[in-house]
């Protein structure tokens, strides 16, 4: 499946390596194993591939471990091999998660309600974009006043969602974090994202550190939104 024509170091396989570590953050030896990987998950394409890596990984440790590490334990181990817990949380609990920061490095995944009358469509374009790559282009530093609008925003996009006001989501993805420095990474990504809206999005933005662009619409809209995407990128 994906990611099969990538040259990498068994040893250095993010699958087993969840899996040798979770066995000896738990005292017991690491067995010989042999993985067989079936994934479905476009590599280097902003959608959370070595998250769901690290999932199977310590989940299949987990099992082998006669399933004795809790659920807080393995997305505490999770988080520390990925760095961050935006996309091991979701990928090890399921549905819309939001991941709170809490004192002393913990994480609190809250689960939020599941998105009602909404479509989504990836655009996954063949280019590749590295998550040091894309986190490089970051500033570091971003305005008072730039920060407080996008926590705004980001709080406004909770509520859009759930009261399905989805002609606000659009200004609700507006971001000043991420968006315009990895955009430069995505050929035409502007115009890509304009007709994505044309075409009845309601909103256009950046899958994780991209290249992929993710689309919100009305369900079942997803084939037109799709095909007047891929006509921007062709075009551009």
């Amino acid at each position: 499946g994906e990611g099969s024509d990538l040259a990498l170091d068994p040893h250095r396989d993010p699958v087993l390596r969840a899996f040798r570590h979770l066995c000896r953050a738990a005292g017991e030896p690491v067995p010989t194993i042999a993985l067989s990987i079936r994934s479905s998950i476009p590599v280097a394409r902003g959608l959370g591939s070595s998250a769901a890596a690290i999932v199977a990984g310590l989940t299949l440790a987990n099992h082998w471990l006669g399933g004795r590490i809790g659920a807080d334990a393995l997305l505490e181990e999770a988080v520390r091999l990925e760095g961050h817990p935006d996309n091991v949380a979701p990928s090890l609990r399921g549905g819309l998660i939001l991941s709170m920061p809490r004192p002393g490095g913990r994480v609190e995944a809250l689960a939020l309600a599941t998105p009602r009358g909404l479509g989504i469509t990836l655009l996954v374009p063949e280019i590749r974009v590295g998550t040091k790559e894309a986190r490089a282009l970051l500033p570091k530093s971003i305005p008072l006043r730039d920060a407080a609008a996008n926590t705004a925003r980001a709080l406004a996009l909770l509520a859009v969602i759930s009261a399905r006001r989805f002609d606000l989501l659009a200004d609700a993805l507006e971001d000043v974090y991420h968006v315009p420095y990895r955009a430069r990474l995505i050929p035409a990504y502007g115009a890509v994202a304009s007709a994505g809206r044309r075409a009845g999005a309601y909103g256009v933005t950046i899958s994780g550190s991209g290249p992929t662009l993710l689309a919100f619409h009305a369900p079942r809209a997803d084939s037109r939104i799709g095909a007047a995407m891929i006509r921007a990128f062709a075009r551009a």
